[in-house]
Parts: C-alpha cells; structure tokens; sequence
C-alpha cells in the first residue's frame, strides 16, 4: 500500500534520524497519480539494489511490496525525484496514511529509497539503524 504526501511533510522525512536521507535543502514537489502509479508497477526493481550506507550494508528489500510506502517529491541537483520511505507493517500505527511517518532504528523494517520517474530507476537505498 502507498500514499502521496505533500511536501510540506518533506521537512519530516528529509533528515531521518538513523539513516541517510534524500539530502539537505531537497525542494519539494507534489507527486502526480500517474508518476506514483508507475513507481508501484516498477517496485520489484528494488529488489535487485543494495545499500551502500552503514546500516545492513549490501541489504536488500526483498519484498517491497509488503511495506506501506509513503511517495515525497523532492527536487535534487534540478531533478524532480521521489523519494519513497518503506515503513515495515509492525511497527506502523494508521497516521502513515496522512503523516511523515519517522523512527528512530527499528533495523530492516524501515527504509528510504529514491526513485527517478525519468529512468523509472531506484538508488541510494538506505535502512534504519538498529540500535
């Protein structure tokens, strides 16, 4: 399941607690229904990229589809991209449906990930620490 947000949530998700996150500054952007609906059809492309950053190093999301997905608009080096925050089913209450839903840790059950509607490519996976 996945939900636009709009980008006056930005602030919420840009700077995560304990992962990386889009970038100081991203500009926001409101994510059309078309661009979000091509995201769910090309979700199992991120089954195949790993994570770079310090947290479950070379992890993977082996079945995104089972995460709620919250869709920003964030606007990198004059790109319009998305940037999609997975939040593991356990540990989400009903406000991910209409708020930037955010955590400290919590491990493999929460990830961020952007996406390029231009490539329709995902990059930069990153997971929550699990302290």
């Amino acid at each position: 399941m996945s939900v636009v947000l709009r980008p006056e949530q930005n602030a919420i998700i840009l700077e995560p607690c304990s992962r990386p996150g889009p970038g100081e500054g991203a500009g926001g952007w409101l994510v059309p229904e078309d661009i979000a609906a091509r995201l769910d059809l090309d979700l199992p492309k991120l089954r195949k990229l790993t994570s770079s950053t310090c947290c479950f190093l070379g992890g993977r999301v082996d079945d995104p589809g089972i995460y709620f997905r919250q869709y920003f608009g964030v606007i990198i080096g004059g790109r319009k991209l998305v940037y999609v925050n997975g939040v593991g089913r356990r540990g989400a209450d009903g406000s991910w449906r209409t708020s930037a839903f955010s955590v400290c840790d919590g491990g493999s059950e929460f990830w961020g990930v952007l996406y390029d509607p231009e490539t329709r490519t995902f990059s930069d996976l990153a997971f929550n620490g699990s302290a």
